[in-house]
């Protein structure tokens, strides 16, 4: 199968680029041959990936996080190309929902060894897509924040900058009216946050649905109205700490949270009083008002033969 591997050097506070030699030794062992490019810079990823699929690939393996991966998919999305994920970043959501355990043994052992799946994608507006979740509220301003200046924060004090960012939306923090239609029903009210997930959590250990699969069609829809600053601070900690404590489980938010509504639906359309920043796989990617729908196996992916739990349908065998 020919492959094309991005390899994405800054990313996961630069440890790609010291891990690289592991992920090319594991990558020979398992006998899977590819053509390499690095990618630095933010949209790059997603240029690699479009001249891959011009030039015939059908496998693009990623080296990176959930950035790199979106990049990725807005590129290769409803096309035949395999995406495959060795997940070294800082969040690895998508790669996490899917069973793509943190570790690159176990990622090139998947590669070699998985199945490929067709997945659902959220498009959003006219031609942008993510995998993972996405939505707007008190996560999207954090988003927003850290994007625009992490460039400038050296690697040893990104996970102190990321508390400083929370802390500093908290101080701001207010409800924001919102009006939401997903198919045929409709919310109308003031709201911290909203997600609209493809998988049925993020930002490591946050649950916002019960139901999530990443291939039954549906967009889970998780309305969060009230939640008091301290529980905020928790929730959010959790997500940016290396190892948590196991006094530190996921935060299911549905169920620890009151005043949370969680929905399925196929399309959404989304409106507000204040136009407000939707981020998408921790990417802002657009501004209310917007339309979100669900496109249907839009995107093969390689998953270990152990995933069923978070997949509808079964894959089919590798062919490498």
């Amino acid at each position: 199968m020919k492959t094309k591997l991005i390899v994405n050097l800054v990313a996961g506070r630069g440890k790609v680029k010291k891990l690289l030699p592991a992920v090319q030794r594991k990558l020979k062992e398992e006998g899977i041959e590819y053509d390499l490019v690095f990618s630095r810079d933010c949209g790059q990823a997603k240029i690699f990936a479009q001249q891959a699929k011009e030039a015939g690939y059908r496998r693009i393996i990623v080296c990176g996080g959930d950035g790199t991966v979106s990049e990725v998919i807005n590129a290769i999305v409803k096309t035949d190309i395999a995406l495959g994920i060795i997940p070294l970043g800082i969040g690895n959501d998508l790669a996490r929902n899917l069973g793509i355990k943190k570790g690159i043994d176990f990622a090139c052992h998947v590669l070699k060894h998985g199945e490929i799946k067709k997945i659902d994608v959220i498009k959003v507006g006219e031609n942008k897509y993510y995998g993972g979740v996405g939505g707007i509220g008190f996560d999207a301003e954090v988003v927003s924040f850290v994007n625009r200046w992490k460039k400038f924060i050296p690697a040893m004090f990104i996970y102190p900058f990321y508390i400083g960012a929370i802390m500093m939306e908290i101080a701001v923090l207010r409800p924001q009216k919102v009006r939401i239609k997903y198919d045929e029903n409709s919310f109308s009210g003031k709201v911290l946050m909203v997600c609209f997930g493809n998988t049925g959590s993020y930002a490591r250990v946050i649950k916002i649905s019960p139901f999530a699969l990443v291939d039954d069609g549906l967009l889970d829809i998780c309305i969060v109205k009230e939640i008091g600053e301290l529980k905020i601070v928790i929730l959010f900690f959790r997500s940016f700490i290396k190892a948590l404590p196991f006094w530190l489980p996921e935060v299911k938010i549905y169920e620890e949270i009151p005043g949370v509504e969680v929905y399925q639906a196929r399309k959404v359309y989304l409106e507000s009083d204040t136009s407000l920043p939707f981020h998408g796989d921790a990417e802002i990617i657009s501004r209310t008002p917007l339309c979100l729908e669900v496109v249907p196996e839009a995107l093969k992916v390689i998953v270990p033969t152990i995933s069923r739990g978070v997949l509808a349908r079964p894959g089919i065998p590798l062919s490498v």
